[in-house]
């Protein structure tokens, strides 16, 4: 049997996203946690649904519907982003004014509302530079906000 590290801070569907799949559970820090897993369970692929302790893949819920979360934290936000997305945003910053203005506003704001018109253009900014699809743009903004 393995461990999943589950990350309450990253909401997917109903549950919460594996973040990583290990041999032994060691410290995290709160609120992240450990909950045993089949051997075959993938991070990043599943989610964890607390109120019935299992694990589903992401695309088995893609039909069903679930509230839409719409303002985040800054860092809820940021997570939405896979790490390689991350880190070229990151990088992008350092060589792109208008994503580095976008990044820096994101970062010091208390909330992110999804339906701020200023995430969409920030977002078709990360479009432009080939730094996220237009798929991936619409996976991160609710359907309705999507343009």
């Amino acid at each position: 049997m393995k461990y999943a590290l589950i990350s309450p801070l990253e909401i997917r569907e109903k549950g919460h996203r594996v973040a990583e799949v290990s041999n032994k559970a060691h410290e995290v820090a709160e609120p992240f946690y450990w909950v045993n897993c089949p051997d075959n369970l993938v991070a990043d692929t599943i989610w964890y649904n607390e109120e019935t302790k299992t694990f589903e893949e992401f695309a088995l819920v893609t039909s069903v519907a679930s509230p839409v979360i719409t303002t985040l934290t800054p860092l809820q936000f940021i997570n939405l982003f896979t790490d390689a997305e991350q880190l070229a945003i990151v990088t992008a910053t350092m060589k792109d004014p208008r994503i580095k203005l976008w990044y820096d506003k994101l970062l010091i704001s208390s909330s992110i509302s999804l339906a701020d018109p200023q995430i969409s253009v920030g977002l078709d900014f990360l479009v432009e530079d080939n730094l996220i699809t237009i798929q991936r743009k619409n996976e991160i903004l609710p359907p309705k906000e999507n343009k």
